[in-house]
């Protein structure tokens, strides 16, 4: 038995997006260091532009979503993207749902079928059901998953959003 067959290899969903600078060279810098620093990427969708979700600005999003496997836990995964992006050069996150402009963004959707509540992180992340620019890269490459707590598929919360969309228009 190989070293490799005693690793834990954990199945993680992420969400990446960008809007401001070179937003498809700061998706494909993250994905680049994504791959080198915290295991293989297995699926990712196309490039999706997107408004800016909660926040009003001028510059539009790019977004996309990806698979990965890791042997890394939760939150070591978390402490990486949050250095990634950092080396990309985000200097502040979010704070209260105050969302600003953003050199980079990464998000942890789905860790296993986890479901983890701690103060640095919530587990699936608790408003991706509510996100178009979410929902659709990530029903590109995973319209089947189910969300552990909803019980529905990433293709079922994108329908409903969708419904929920069209009749609030």
């Amino acid at each position: 038995m190989s070293w490799k067959e005693n690793v834990l290899i954990n199945k993680t969903y992420l969400s990446l997006g960008s809007n401001l600078g070179d937003k498809e060279e700061n998706i494909k810098k993250a994905v680049e260091l994504l791959s080198e620093r915290a295991g293989e990427i297995i699926s990712i969708s196309s490039n999706y532009e997107t408004q800016p979700d909660g926040f009003v600005s001028e510059n539009s999003f790019v977004n996309i979503a990806l698979c990965m496997e890791t042997r890394f836990s939760a939150l070591e995964l978390l402490d990486i993207c949050e250095d990634i992006e950092k080396i990309i050069g985000r200097k502040t996150k979010s704070v209260n749902l105050n969302y600003s402009d953003r050199v980079i963004d990464i998000d942890i959707l789905y860790f296993n079928n986890a479901q983890i509540n701690t103060e640095r992180l919530i587990l699936p992340h608790p408003r991706m059901h509510k996100r178009r620019f979410v929902l659709e890269p990530l029903c590109e490459i995973a319209p089947k998953v189910k969300h552990p707590i909803l019980g529905i598929s990433t293709r079922q919360m994108l329908q409903e959003l969708e419904a929920k969309e069209k009749y609030l228009n």
